[in-house]
């Protein structure tokens, strides 16, 4: 069944908190874009694809603060607010994204492209301000969905020309790669004996700017005797 991840649930439960503190009657698609842009996770996609971060939540703070007076309750008790129609077809919309890509759950950044769609906002006018790019944004949710079904046992294919970011990346190489260094520390791997002549030219080669690629040709042999590699 399709959900909201941990992450997404908080960062809902946040854009009531701006919503509540301001004494506002309604929860926007700005009260959420504040509190996504607040989320660490979030944030770190952000910088990472050179966004002010810091400044986008002062525009979005001010914008709330100072333009929003006709949401303020003017009730003395608590406020519960209450989702605008805008922010339910947002939501409605990154969860059919995630149902069409096959995905098991709706994630933070499938909420923030949902943005994009709702073109009139200042949630909108934010992002386009803040120089975020949808694209890029796109191609982070395509990897995580490589990612995704590699964990479940799939066959996952990596576009070259893909985007990954650095925690992307490290899932991808620990799924489809060995880390050699890894097992070398951890004794895993046999000692090379006999052989120092040959790694030093081993070594000499790959450390070339140019005609850097090694060839082993190793003499026919039987059983357990090793042949000596030329290089």
């Amino acid at each position: 069944m399709l959900e909201a991840n941990e992450s997404l649930e908080n960062i809902f439960e946040n854009a009531v908190k701006e919503a509540e503190k301001r004494k506002h009657e309604y929860v926007t698609i700005e009260h959420l874009l504040l509190a996504l842009v607040k989320d660490q996770e979030v944030g770190t996609v952000l910088q990472e694809l050179k966004t002010n971060v810091g400044a986008m939540i002062l525009d979005i703070e001010n914008y709330l603060d100072t333009k929003c007076a006709d949401i303020v309750s003017k009730s003395t008790n608590p406020v519960a607010p209450r989702k605008t129609a805008s922010l339910e077809r947002l939501m409605n919309r990154a969860f059919t994204q995630a149902l069409f890509q096959g995905r098991q759950s709706v994630t933070s950044i499938d909420v923030l492209l949902s943005i994009f769609a709702e073109k009139k906002s200042y949630g909108a006018f934010f992002l386009k301000t803040h120089k975020v790019n949808k694209d890029d944004l796109n191609d982070m949710i395509s990897a995580e969905s490589i990612l995704e079904e590699a964990a479940m046992g799939g066959s996952a294919s990596v576009n070259p020309e893909q985007k990954l970011r650095p925690n992307q990346a490290d899932k991808v190489l620990k799924n489809y790669c060995e880390n050699l260094n890894q097992k070398y520390f951890e004794k895993k791997i046999d000692p090379v004996i006999g052989r120092d002549d040959d790694l030093e030219v081993l070594k000499q080669i790959l450390a070339r700017r140019n005609k850097n690629n090694v060839l082993l040709v190793v003499d026919i042999v039987t059983g357990k005797q090793i042949g000596r590699a030329h290089v």
